[in-house]
């Protein structure tokens, strides 16, 4: 056995319990900012945060919309997915807190939803790097 087998890899892809964002302060803080934008089908708000070692995320999929908690779970997985997948369009020095509020009223697949992703996080990091200057 090599000692290149021997050492971790880096988990560049992974999504971690620390990335989840489970503080009830720091979401009724942001809910009550009043800050958000709109990217179909997410309404999300943004903020930024000294405190976290890295960014993390809320997805929520509001029960009005979707009765059957099978759909709410199966998108706010796929959400959770692309966000995983696309992080990484999110600069490194900025650590921010997010939540994605699903608005949409079908179930979308996996390459929209990651589309549309992947354009939210490139605009939140522009809005980032704005607010930070």
């Amino acid at each position: 056995m090599k000692s290149e087998d021997l050492e971790p890899k880096p988990k560049s892809f992974s999504f971690s319990k620390d990335e989840r964002l489970r503080s009830r302060k720091v979401i009724q803080k942001m809910f009550s900012s009043r800050s958000s934008d709109f990217v179909y089908p997410y309404k999300y708000l943004c903020s930024y945060n000294q405190k976290l070692t890295q960014n993390q995320i809320l997805v929520s999929v509001p029960k009005k919309s979707f009765k059957r908690s099978v759909d709410r779970h199966l998108i706010t997985r796929r959400i959770r997915e692309a966000y995983r997948i696309h992080k990484h369009f999110l600069k490194s020095e900025t650590k921010l807190s997010i939540i994605f509020i699903y608005v949409g009223k079908e179930i979308l697949t996996f390459k929209e939803i990651e589309k549309k992703l992947s354009l939210t996080l490139q605009r939140i990091n522009g809005n980032s790097h704005e607010h930070k200057a």
